[in-house]
């Protein structure tokens, strides 16, 4: 699978992970993503994961991450979100 397939389908993934398993009252830390991810036999590192949430971000998928003082993603929220 070419480079550019393999990041689409990381995104998707991430995004599939997200909607499924975390909600305002139940959000993901980054590790468990990365977990979820190699679960399904994806790597990835944070500073990657938190390239493809902007690219998500930035193609109207809402995803919200609340940072801490130290500047690292602490947890991420998949909002509702309806596909058209």
């Amino acid at each position: 699978m070419g480079k550019e397939a393999f990041s689409k389908i990381k995104l998707l993934k991430i995004w599939e992970i997200l909607k499924q398993d975390s909600d305002e009252n139940n959000p993901l830390t980054t590790n468990q993503i990365i977990d979820k991810l190699a679960a399904s036999g994806i790597g990835c590192d944070r500073r990657t994961l938190y390239q493809d949430i902007t690219a998500l971000n930035s193609y109207g998928y809402e995803v919200v991450c609340k940072t801490t003082i130290m500047c690292w993603i602490e947890i991420l929220t998949c909002l509702n979100f309806a596909f058209l």
